[in-house]
């Protein structure tokens, strides 16, 4: 599976297919997800999947690494239990999916239903993607100055703020509307990146007290759980909808109980997994002084074979001794 930040991309992406098709129009008049626009955004994956994929695989790189012992699910378990970074790490990456799942899947409904701007729906969707991709080196730079656990936790909090705007979203004009869902975008930009970069913190945890390199399991273990994140977040947010009596073939004509339970839920789920991740994830073990123990340690530890030593935690690369130190304080 490709890394999120280009996922993130593939996202944006798809989303312009609708996007640019927004004024085509069924047949029973309703502006919606409809055939020609599911076939746009086939035609974008067709055509720019063989171009990504032959760039990714020429273009990145793998360094040559001693073979590793296999590890079958049981031994998998024992790593997990013993490495609580670990565990709290993934309960975040959950969280990360989960919040804004809930948003992609009600998203649509939302601005066009309960805020009334149903004719720009997938172009506003496509603002949100753009906003995370370009606050991306924002979150960088603010994890290089007060550790990468607070700058996840600051992204938490900021997400919690901006959705509570979104229920008054009815009441305000349209250029607000567009700074809030942009706003909400540059939340959406720091965990893909900084989840990852502290997953390599964990790696290198693991590295100095198992000797073991086990870089591609815990790299798995962080893509699986973004996906279960998403995949409770869209089947616990549609059953809640069937529940509530909304139907999206209805369009406007939904009660304003169901238009509304689509308007709480986009704002009030997000909002309490982020608080827990928050709440997960401020006092995270491995900040910046405990990461650069570690690299010296393994460092030290690698010295006379000449090996590779930590991993670049903004990268997720490794490099040679002597590499790593020159890079800025994360």
């Amino acid at each position: 599976a490709p890394p999120e930040p280009v996922v993130m991309e593939e996202t944006a992406l798809d989303e312009a297919a609708p996007a640019l098709s927004e004024e085509r129009v069924e047949d029973d008049g309703h502006r919606a997800v409809g055939r020609d626009r599911v076939a746009a955004m086939g035609w974008f994956v067709i055509i720019l999947l063989p171009i990504t994929v032959a760039a990714a695989v020429t273009l990145v790189g793998e360094r040559k690494v001693d073979k590793q012992p296999q590890i079958e699910w049981r031994g998998l378990l024992k790593v997990l239990a013993q490495n609580k970074p670990v565990r709290r790490l993934l309960a975040a990456d959950v969280i990360a999916g989960f919040g804004p799942s809930v948003s992609g899947a009600l998203y649509i409904w939302f601005i066009a239903y309960y805020v009334g701007y149903g004719d720009w729906a997938s172009r506003i969707l496509l603002l949100y993607f753009v906003a995370a991709f370009l606050s991306v080196p924002l979150w960088i730079q603010l994890s290089y100055r007060i550790g990468k656990h607070k700058a996840l936790t600051v992204a938490f909090v900021y997400a919690c703020l901006i959705l509570s705007t979104y229920l008054f979203a009815p009441s305000m004009p349209f250029w607000l509307v567009i700074i809030v869902n942009l706003a909400y975008g540059v939340a959406y930009g720091a965990a893909p990146f900084l989840l990852r970069s502290m997953m390599a913190d964990v790696r290198d945890y693991d590295l100095l007290h198992s000797g073991q390199e086990r870089t591609g399991v815990y790299f798995s273990l962080l893509t699986m759980t973004s996906k279960v994140g998403a995949a409770l977040a869209v089947g616990v947010t549609l059953m809640i909808l069937g529940f509530v009596g909304f139907d999206p073939s209805l369009g406007q004509q939904n009660t304003e109980g169901a238009i509304n339970a689509v308007a709480y839920m986009f704002v009030f789920f997000p909002m309490a997994v982020y608080a827990l991740g928050a709440w997960l994830i401020w006092n995270f073990p491995l900040g910046q002084a405990e990461q650069e123990e570690l690299r010296a340690a393994i460092d030290e530890r690698n010295k006379a074979q000449g090996d590779h030593g930590a991993i670049d935690t903004m990268t997720g690369f490794s490099s040679p001794r002597g590499e790593i130190e020159d890079q800025p304080a994360e």
